[in-house]
């Protein structure tokens, strides 16, 4: 593993086998240590749902074509609840070797129709011509001498980095909402890849772009950058979690939630709405 430059030839595979701080492992952070430390605990017990399956078939589609086409298996019709569509699956699943790109007849006309949106969107398209993909990046903290990890979907010869996500709304006013959500995150995700870009300099680390097409015709997208501010208060916040999972790796202590009871408070909106004296 080799700090501070990005490698292009490393399986997902490989890179998930190393024991790094990624985004993910953040996001639990977010919830306390004690989250944190119970994902590592379970991590590779973790099934792969359809819709990460997918997610993972189209990701190969648009940035490794060539891969998805020499890896690419279809999954057979078969009705799992009877005696022969199991030992149809069980025999399709017995042929898998590492690496292979597991793809239900259905979804090829999905990522079909994906891909030529992609291919024809005014923004997308240009971003995602040139540049760098799949890439993996390893660093040390500079403040808190963590290892961490980041595997980068995109990054444009502008040196912008990218991540594409599958959606089932990509309205761009949701989206916006979808990034900052207090559950999946996303703003976090961006902190921690453009904390390893400042790190290394191997990308730009004042912008961040997410790239959100739908699953479903007609197969809409939108482009968001995260940038100034925003990007900012992303990247201190990860710093705050990073620094948490320092000091619980050096003292193998994981907290959960502060065991201090608060007082519970809906905000103004509550008042304003429930505490009229009308009876």
């Amino acid at each position: 593993m080799e700090l501070g430059k990005l490698i292009l030839d490393q399986s997902y595979e490989q890179y998930a086998k190393v024991d790094a701080l990624n985004a993910s492992l953040i996001k639990k952070l977010h919830c306390s240590p004690a989250h944190a430390k119970a994902y590592m605990d379970k991590l590779n017990e973790q099934e792969e749902t359809e819709a990460l399956l997918f997610g993972s078939a189209f990701h190969a589609a648009l940035l490794e074509p060539t891969r998805f086409r020499d890896f690419m298996k279809v999954f057979p019709k078969c009705d799992r609840r009877t005696t022969i569509g199991k030992q149809q699956a069980a025999e399709f699943e017995a042929s898998l070797v590492d690496g292979d790109i597991i793809v239900q007849e259905k979804w090829l006309t999905q990522i079909t129709g994906m891909l030529n949106a992609i291919s024809n969107h005014a923004m997308a398209a240009p971003l995602l011509t040139t540049g760098v993909r799949e890439a993996c990046l390893y660093w040390e903290d500079p403040k808190f001498g963590v290892t961490c990890k980041a595997r980068y979907d995109f990054i444009s010869t502008d040196g912008i980095p990218l991540d594409i996500k599958t959606a089932r709304d990509a309205n761009p006013d949701r989206v916006s909402r979808t990034i900052f959500s207090e559950d999946l995150l996303y703003f976090l995700q961006a902190g921690h890849y453009s904390s390893g870009a400042e790190a290394t300099k191997v990308a730009l680390p004042e912008a961040f772009g997410f790239i959100f097409i739908e699953k479903e015709p007609p197969y809409a997208l939108c482009v968001k950058m995260m940038e100034g501010a925003d990007l900012q208060v992303s990247k201190l916040h990860r710093d705050r979690l990073v620094k948490k999972y320092a000091a619980a790796k050096r003292t193998n202590i994981w907290p959960s939630y502060d065991p201090r009871p608060t007082v519970a408070s809906a905000g103004d909106w509550f008042l304003q709405r429930y505490g009229s004296d009308e009876i």
